[in-house]
């Protein structure tokens, strides 16, 4: 959690938020010291020879491999729209989503990447009953969802939910986050596992929190909220669209690092559609490539992010850089 910025700041300013911490960090502050060209840090730890090999470690723990469980099974999903091609009676039928598998087990993260308009979004709505499906089949926890009803998909609402990409605008701004947290909760009948305090501290807010409106907090907190909503029904799947896009870089590290810890708390899987290249190799175990409509190529993220086989894949990785 971010300490608030009206308090007086004293040796380490990180003191309270590393798992690293030492007592010398909360007695004087660290001088700064050079890495790398370009790179200082202001840390004991930046000299310490087992420095980089913890850092490694980090970063494997927080890939853990997941279990073998299957959330999520997508096959074949094919996504139509029809559109108006000019003239009184002119249509045509484009296929937003045009034929992809893919599977997400329970602790894993699926990176879904590719261009604006690529049909990311599209599939995800699909998953969720929210776009129809032309052809294929979506299963959550092993049942076959597509294909049903608004009313035959509703129990099926607790097991995948979705992060937006703008917090603000997926907030009711006329309900305090405390009404917020609970309205899925009353919408499918289900009882409060947890209080609004232990929702809230989950995704590092204040109880407090639960009393005021989205428009008083900043958009890190705002996205804070929206992802405390969507874990408050319990999920098995969370579905992360662009969930860091519209923050500062600082505060898309913070979501970043919460969503790990939630997935290593509670064995999520996620399905996290981003254009973020630098978030895919923190978060990800694999990475599937979306262009057109379809996956041109999918495997686990180091091989993906260092030894692409696809043009297109090479084409992003370099715009990326």
């Amino acid at each position: 959690r971010v300490p608030a910025l009206n308090r007086k700041f004293s040796a380490c300013r990180f003191a309270d938020r590393c798992e690293h911490v030492f007592a010398v960090c909360r007695n004087a502050e660290p001088a700064l010291k050079p890495l790398i060209a370009n790179h200082q840090a202001r840390c004991y730890l930046a000299d310490h020879p087992g420095m980089r090999k913890a850092e490694i470690d980090i970063l494997s723990a927080s890939r853990a491999q997941p279990e073998t469980r299957t959330v999520l099974e997508v096959q074949d999903l094919q996504v139509t729209f029809t559109l108006k091609s000019g003239g009184l009676f002119g249509r045509h039928r484009i296929r937003a989503v045009d034929g992809i598998s893919f599977r997400i087990q329970a602790g894993e993260t699926l990176a879904l990447v590719g261009e604006s308009g690529c049909g990311k979004t599209t599939a995800a709505k699909a998953i969720l009953g929210l776009n129809p499906i032309a052809e294929g089949q979506v299963r959550l926890n092993g049942e076959t969802v597509s294909g049903l009803s608004n009313r035959q998909f509703k129990p099926h609402r607790r097991i995948a939910q979705i992060v937006f990409q703008d917090p603000y605008s997926s907030l009711n701004p006329r309900l305090r986050v405390g009404e917020i947290l609970t309205e899925g909760m009353t919408a499918l009948g289900i009882g409060k596992s947890k209080t609004l305090a232990e929702l809230l501290e989950q995704v590092g807010l204040d109880a407090t929190a639960a009393d005021r409106y989205p428009h008083e907090f900043s958009g890190g907190q705002r996205q804070r909220i929206a992802i405390a909503r969507a874990l408050a029904v319990e999920p098995k799947l969370l579905i992360c669209d662009e969930p860091t896009s519209a923050l500062d870089v600082s505060v898309q590290a913070q979501i970043l690092n919460l969503l790990a810890d939630l997935q290593r708390e509670h064995g999520l899987a996620i399905l996290f559609i981003t254009h973020n290249l630098g978030a895919v190799g923190y978060l990800a175990h694999r990475v599937a490539v979306m262009k057109e409509g379809k996956i041109v190529e999918e495997g686990d993220t180091g091989q993906i992010l260092t030894r692409p086989q696809q043009d297109y894949t090479k084409t992003l990785l370099a715009a990326a850089l």
